[in-house]
């Protein structure tokens, strides 16, 4: 915007908000797969599986590839653990292909599209976002907002939301092998895992509850109205 020659004062950032779902406890997450399950088979897993979980579209420049791939490193250690994909896109064909091509069919899941995602996050134990670029920054809220950590690439957009080791965990340049190793550190150590997803979500409150978006769009409305 200022580029575009706008003055400072004129430009007000409000950060992105989202609803806060109700804290995590394990009687929901046990009830989210339930109710998933019966929703799919594909999606039925033990209550003691390890989760992860991708929200948003099925695009190359999402990183999805790496993360497959990634997820191959991460069955040869916990083949227990369990990979959604979730969401549809133009990668849809190429990752089924490669999906069975590693061997990986019924570990990673690509299972489709959902009004709503409150379930998906209630059912998981983490989630990631390997973006090569910026644009879900909605996504991640919404993970820490229900108390997920949080596996991301480190860029911008993933910075500002998350601080790495502290509210969840940045790959620098994320490969398949890096991207496994922070995957498998979280599943591995579930306090540290259960730490940095309630450091998310206290972050998630404070900072980008919609409550706190409609205030200041409001607040902001206030004042042009009455500086008009």
């Amino acid at each position: 915007h200022l580029a575009a020659g706008f003055s400072s004062s004129r430009i007000h950032r409000i950060p992105a908000g989202v609803v806060i779902p109700p804290a995590r406890h394990d009687d929901a997450r046990r009830a989210a797969r339930e109710t998933l399950a019966d929703v799919s088979a594909s999606l039925k897993l033990p209550d003691d599986s390890p989760l992860a979980v991708y929200t948003g579209r099925l695009l190359r420049n999402r990183g999805l590839p790496e993360l497959v791939a990634a997820w191959r490193h991460v069955a040869d250690q916990r083949p227990d653990a369990r990979l959604w994909l979730v969401g549809e896109g133009r990668a849809q064909r190429a990752l089924e292909d490669q999906i069975e091509a590693l061997g990986l069919v019924g570990n990673v899941v690509l299972a489709g599209v959902f009004d709503h995602v409150d379930e998906i996050l209630a059912a998981a134990d983490l989630a990631v976002q390997p973006a090569h670029e910026g644009g879900l920054s909605l996504a991640v809220l919404e993970a820490m907002a229900a108390g997920l950590p949080v596996v991301a690439s480190d860029i911008a957009d993933h910075r500002d939301l998350i601080d790495d080791g502290q509210t969840g965990l940045l790959v620098r340049t994320p490969t398949p092998e890096r991207l496994a190793a922070a995957i498998l550190r979280l599943v591995g150590d579930p306090p540290l895992a259960r730490r940095l997803g309630q450091a998310a979500r206290e972050r998630a409150i404070e900072r980008y509850a919609l409550e706190r978006q409609v205030a200041e769009y409001a607040r902001l409305f206030e004042r042009l109205i009455d500086s008009g």
